[in-house]
């Protein structure tokens, strides 16, 4: 009787050790993932809906491991410097759009997938804004072009 306690403590514990391990991965999951969506109204284009990152786990993901990208990704830092962009694990052509802290579209590149080569900004950036590679063409942003507003909201409850 004695040894099917111990056997029944040994197992829950089991249980309980792996309901906590996946709870943690889950955490550390949920911590990369953007929290909140803008709407970036440009002097040419309005993106709804764009995912915003701001934490260095959820900067870390970005894109990378998506086929389909949506709206795309905006980076944010609280400050203007240099900014590096790469497609590691990232298997869609992007082209990121470095920012700085007027609005002003500084400089555009494309990427290409899986890519281990570094994408730095010419100058200091505020923001990155990653989309499907061909999207700033099809909506006239480009370098010059100016973001006038942007509405975010949160979209965890």
């Amino acid at each position: 009787m004695r040894g099917k306690a111990v056997a029944a403590v040994a197992g829950g514990m089991l249980a309980l050790a792996i309901g906590l391990t996946l709870f943690s991965a889950w955490r550390a999951d949920l911590a990369t993932r953007p929290q909140t969506v803008c709407t970036l109204k440009f002097d040419v284009a309005t993106l709804d809906n764009v995912p915003q990152v701001t934490t260095i786990p959820q900067m870390a993901r970005g894109l990378s491991g998506l086929a389909d990208v949506g709206p795309g990704l905006l980076f944010t830092w609280a400050d203007d410097a240099p900014r590096v962009f790469w497609m590691k694990d990232t298997p869609t052509p992007l082209s990121v759009a470095f920012i700085d802290s007027q609005g002003v579209v500084l400089q555009i590149e494309d990427m290409e997938p899986f890519s281990e080569f570094m994408h730095w900004s010419r100058m200091p950036a505020r923001e990155g804004l990653e989309v499907k590679q061909g999207d700033f063409q099809r909506l006239g942003i480009a370098p010059g072009s100016r973001l006038i507003s942007r509405q975010c909201k949160n979209i965890t409850n």
